[in-house]
């Protein structure tokens, strides 16, 4: 359990960063994006969110999390279980860490 919620923390993160990139590079492009944002009162708090970007961000978290458990899984698998001993030549360990 505490290995997966290490895998989801990582995984969000990578998904806000990428996220993050995106927007700025949106942002930067000079290009009319219209976000529609909407306004909501949420507790007496006036909070401004646009569907897009969530949207935007949900497929950005649909895409990390399989990616990284999958990753995580497979450099698991180089580190703990092949017998690096076997293979005296490090260009092998390269092109299978390269994979």
């Amino acid at each position: 359990m505490k290995k997966f919620i290490k895998i989801l923390s990582i995984s969000s993160l990578i998904a806000f960063v990428l996220f993050v990139i995106e927007f700025a590079f949106d942002y930067a492009s000079n290009v009319d994006i219209d976000y529609n944002w909407e306004s909501v009162n949420i507790f007496g708090l006036n909070v401004t969110y646009s569907k897009m970007l969530f949207v935007t961000y949900g497929y950005y978290v649909m895409y990390s999390i399989p990616l990284t458990i999958v990753n995580s899984s497979f450099f698991d698998y180089l580190n703990k279980r092949v017998v690096w001993n076997r293979y005296k030549s490090t260009d092998f360990q390269l092109v299978l860490s390269d994979l």
